[in-house]
């Protein structure tokens, strides 16, 4: 049997539409399917991003963490604060990389990853 893989994340909004427009603009995923104010579902390389009206998800859904990896950091922070979003905090983790948490402009969290570059080899 085959480990599982994540098939999707979504994130619950009072404005489908406003949230939408907000994610389009800063990580530029391609829509793979909406269905008017209810659900909107992207493509995010090996799974799948969407937003879902509060009717459409269920009852249980109340809070989440999204991270997406990213290769340019700056340029993503740049496109947060274009959108209305918030920069909240910037955290060096050396090695790793650096992560950048931020608000969307619905309040909701969402943290941006840039993997380090590997050292020059010699």
């Amino acid at each position: 049997m085959r480990l599982p893989y994540l098939q999707n994340v979504y994130v619950t909004t009072l404005n489908l539409s406003l949230i939408c427009e907000f994610y389009e603009r800063v990580l530029g995923v391609p829509i793979k399917f909406k269905d008017k104010d209810r659900w909107a579902q992207y493509d995010a390389s090996m799974t799948n991003f969407s937003l879902s009206s509060v009717d459409e998800a269920p009852e249980a859904v109340a809070k989440f963490l999204l991270v997406f990896e990213v290769d340019d950091l700056a340029a993503y922070r740049l496109k947060i604060e274009s959108a209305g979003g918030e920069i909240t905090a910037r955290r060096d983790m050396r090695r790793h990389g650096i992560l950048l948490a931020s608000k969307d402009i619905g309040g909701n969290s969402l943290q941006l990853f840039q993997k380090a570059t590997a050292p020059a080899q010699r």
